[in-house]
């Protein structure tokens, strides 16, 4: 079973409880991933790098902030296609 982290400063990473719950799908009752739990500590070592990140992209004009955007997009699909055919 997959299990994702907390993604806190562009860095995966675990929550500082270690307390995970389990997403299950009601029809089924299968389990489908565990997700770490985020405490109140985690939210707090979140936000100061989340909020300075805000602070330089809504500086980025447009059209940069629009090419590094289809640049991700574009990464990504490649990954997902690498992935499909292997």
């Amino acid at each position: 079973m997959k299990e994702y982290k907390l993604l806190i400063n562009g860095e995966w990473t675990d929550s500082s409880t270690n307390e995970t719950f389990e997403n299950i799908n009601q029809a089924t009752l299968e389990k489908l991933a565990t997700f770490q739990v985020a405490s109140e500590a985690d939210v707090n070592r979140a936000v100061e790098p989340a909020r300075n990140a805000f602070k330089e992209w809504s500086e980025t004009p447009p059209l940069v902030m629009t090419r590094e955007k289809a640049d991700i997009g574009h990464d990504r699909f490649e990954a997902a296609l690498k992935k499909a055919v292997s």
